[in-house]
């Protein structure tokens, strides 16, 4: 049991350290490139990573998903979870952990470290993708608009979105079944599930698009263009003296 635990404990480490760096360096490279850095580029030889780097750089810098989809992993190792009723109807703390009891009682993690780690790979890894997707697709609204385009749309969130609010959903239901209705609408629980529902209404419908354009605006730089072996928004045209 030890050794599993060691193994889940790594894991959940590696996976906030993967969401975090992955999303600060896209935010800090945006900023060097802005100011002139020649340097500081994420640009690789491959076409599929240039693609999802592209979109992830969108959710990097844009505030509202930037800190919770790259500071939100960083509360999991820190700060509580949620509360419930464990033993004898005590209610207690839950970090990833350990368990603190309101008498004092402490009781170290065992599978806490397990549920973070299926929870940051099954719902919070796919979201970020979800979401990076969702705000690069506003960029382009001659495809969006195509008969195809929403055919295809809806089978992506049939097949992939719903599933995933689906499985935060049941996670809800089987927390306060097993622990009580309050520990339900804990911050590990509920709150994944409202927040990302909103981010991802704001991303596919209500944030403008400009602002999109210029949380993407390192890619549409000329030199990056020429660089990148898949170019990036090839019809758009950033101005953003005459939008500012």
């Amino acid at each position: 049991m030890t050794n599993v635990t060691v193994f889940f404990q790594l894991c959940f480490g590696l996976l906030i350290l993967a969401c975090v760096v992955l999303l600060c360096y896209l935010r800090s490279t945006s900023y060097y490139v802005s100011n002139g850095s020649q340097t500081w580029h994420p640009i690789t030889r491959i076409n599929f990573i240039n693609i999802w780097l592209r979109k992830l750089t969108l959710v990097a810098n844009i505030d509202s998903f930037f800190y919770f989809l790259a500071l939100f992993p960083v509360y999991l190792a820190i700060g509580p979870w949620t509360l419930g009723y464990v033993i004898d109807n005590d209610i207690a703390v839950f970090f990833s952990w350990g368990t603190v009891f309101l008498d004092g009682r402490f009781l170290p993690g065992a599978l806490t470290y397990t549920y973070g780690f299926f929870y940051l790979m099954l719902y919070h890894g796919p979201m970020i993708l979800v979401l990076s997707h969702e705000l690069d697709r506003r960029l382009h609204p001659k495809i969006v608009r195509s008969k195809k385009a929403t055919g295809l749309r809806w089978v992506y969130i049939s097949l992939f979105v719903l599933p995933l609010f689906i499985l935060q959903a049941s996670t809800v239901h089987s927390m306060a079944l097993s622990y009580g209705v309050i520990s339900g609408l804990g911050p590990f629980v509920l709150w994944p599930l409202l927040v990302c529902v909103w981010l991802f209404f704001v991303a596919s419908k209500t944030i403008p698009e400009n602002r999109i354009r210029r949380a993407g605006a390192m890619w549409l730089n000329p030199k990056f263009k020429r660089r990148a072996s898949a170019s990036y928004f090839e019809d758009q045209k950033l101005d953003l003296t005459r939008e500012a």
